[in-house]
């Protein structure tokens, strides 16, 4: 799996906000509750961009193996 895949497995908070057009507070809110996931890499909170995927039913695009 190269470096850029890797980076496509998880966003910021602030990524996730935007990709579900919420503010920055209503994530950390909603991470807080439980209903958005999202994974603590020392101090960073990082959230899964499958959780995001499936929340909006997205099906993932294909990656290029090589």
């Amino acid at each position: 799996m190269s470096e850029t895949q890797c980076a496509n497995l998880v966003m910021s908070v602030d990524e996730a906000a935007r990709a579900l057009q919420i503010s920055r507070n209503t994530a950390f809110s909603r991470i807080h509750d439980g209903s958005l996931p999202a994974i603590r890499l020392g101090r960073r909170l990082l959230v899964p961009r499958r959780s995001i995927d499936e929340m909006l039913n997205v099906k993932p695009t294909p990656t290029a193996q090589g």
